[in-house]
């Protein structure tokens, strides 16, 4: 019994030492990406009309890499099909990443951008 509880926590440090590794090579290779390489995970959703899965890319890209790319132009599709919702979540994920100010004022010139005046004015 001793050899094989031995055995396993062996192999339970093997796999953990592995793991680590791995997760640590993983960091690495992401760590540089290029910013034209992350425009074109979230562009391939625009492109395909599917903005919802440009936002879950855009949150995912901003957890790993502290970027959004692409944000003006998700942002700008969300504001034509007027999901504020999703708004919301681009708006949170920027704050998290560049601050409430330089956020607002982001949503700010996308409105503008789109002709809404009176929503960009509420914000500023």
């Amino acid at each position: 019994k001793i050899e094989r509880a031995t055995k396993i926590e062996r192999d339970t440090k093997i796999e953990r030492a592995t793991k680590i590794e791995r997760d640590t090579k993983i960091e690495r290779a992401t760590k540089r990406a290029t910013k034209r390489e992350l425009n074109h995970l979230v562009e391939v959703h625009l492109v395909k009309d599917d903005v919802k899965a440009a936002v879950v890319e855009l949150r995912k890209i901003a957890k790993m890499f502290k970027k959004m790319p692409k944000k003006f132009e998700v942002t700008c599709r969300l504001i034509e099909e007027e999901n504020v919702e999703a708004l919301q979540e681009i708006l949170d994920i920027s704050i998290g990443v560049f601050g409430e100010e330089p956020s607002l004022y982001d949503l700010a010139h996308c409105f503008l951008h789109k002709k809404y005046s009176a929503q960009a004015k509420k914000l500023l």
